[in-house]
């Protein structure tokens, strides 16, 4: 999925830079899940970390 897709919205520099760093951390996550690494639990406690707010 290319990252422009996923946050077209995003319209100043530094928010779309700490955006695509969240993006590229779940995306190394979704990753190892798919390896069988993490679990899909772990996978979403990283999301959670990630992209909910005040977690």
């Amino acid at each position: 999925m290319h990252f422009q897709k996923f946050c077209p919205g995003i319209t100043t520099g530094t928010a779309r830079e700490a955006s695509m760093k969240k993006y590229n951390q779940f995306y190394t996550q979704l990753q190892s899940h798919s390896r069988g690494e993490i679990t899909i639990e772990e996978l979403q406690n990283e999301a959670d970390k990630l992209f909910l707010p005040g977690k």
